[in-house]
């Protein structure tokens, strides 16, 4: 990777969010009848692995640049094969599912039907997200103790991939991304006298995805057809390769919210691990990346 390309690669990451809502960011104990709760996050996603692979589509599209792109059935001399299209489409798999690098904004509201359900909704771009949340656990009236918070969240993500692939999206007439997260959390957390609370927990969340790549240029089908005769077999179109599937993030979560009375700042890490497996140009792909998120957050209950 040239001294440049990376910088130039994390800022544009940076300017969307694709990778899934890890965003926490919920006290254990429960907003209360007739309460309210309001919070906005800004942070940073990062998962390191995807960035490789990335790279090393980028480096595949600079190859391709410097090659003829003219492909026809009657004349393939020039044409690329399918295959080679395996960097450019791992590439693109990896952006929508563990966004390299990754700014993270959100607002949300919770309001709290009773003393032990809340019920909420979360905003970023791109993404819509609905929460339910459920107070398990909770010491007696007037005591300290611990408080233990279930949540179950949906969301979807509907966005064109980040910017940072812009050079791999020029052999691509489409590239859409979307995805569906049903998310279940535990937290426990205790409540710092009068001036905040300290949380953490663990989530996991289930992932149904789309991704629609069609090449914008003809290309020699290898994969379907193997034999020595392929002259002449031109598709617009990525042969045994997957369009949609599901995905698999596990990971834990821990934050400090301090603060007085009405307004509160917290400060969350949230670290987890996603998997996923496609069938990618006749092949099953395994793409794994180890996601690290830190946040802060400013926050009001009333």
């Amino acid at each position: 990777m040239s001294r440049w390309l990376a910088p130039l690669l994390l800022l544009s990451f940076a300017l969307t969010a694709c990778a899934a809502p890890l965003t926490h960011v919920q006290p254990a104990q429960a907003v209360g009848k007739g309460n309210w709760q309001l919070a906005a996050t800004g942070g940073m996603t990062v998962a390191t692995s995807a960035l490789d692979i990335v790279d090393v589509g980028l480096n595949t599209a600079q190859d391709f640049r410097n090659r003829p792109t003219t492909c026809t059935a009657d004349d393939t001399s020039t044409c690329l094969a399918a295959s080679e299209f395996r960097p450019l489409a791992r590439a693109l798999y990896a952006a929508g599912l563990a966004a390299p690098v990754a700014a993270v904004t959100e607002l949300s509201v919770h309001y709290g039907l009773s003393d032990t359900w809340d019920v909420g909704g979360r905003l970023s771009t791109g993404t819509q997200r609905l929460d339910v949340d459920y107070q398990f656990l909770a010491p007696p009236e007037g005591q300290r103790g611990w408080y233990g918070l279930g949540s179950f969240s949906y969301s979807h993500q509907g966005a064109q991939l980040p910017p940072g692939v812009d050079k791999i999206l020029e052999f691509f007439d489409m590239a859409d991304f979307s995805r569906h997260n049903f998310d279940l959390a535990a937290a426990l957390g205790m409540r710092l006298s009068n001036y905040g609370w300290f949380t953490f927990g663990g989530r996991y969340l289930l992932s149904r995805y789309a991704l629609d790549l069609r090449p914008s240029l003809g290309v020699v089908d290898d994969v379907t057809n193997t034999g020595p005769n392929i002259d002449g077999i031109v598709v617009h179109s990525l042969p045994k390769t997957d369009e949609g599937g599901w995905s698999h993030t596990a990971g834990a979560f821990a934050h400090l919210i301090v603060g007085y009375k009405y307004v509160y700042v917290g400060l969350e890490l949230s670290l987890a691990w996603s998997s996923t497996q496609t069938m990618l140009l006749g092949r099953t792909e395994s793409l794994g990346d180890l996601t690290i998120q830190p946040s802060l957050s400013l926050l009001t209950r009333f």
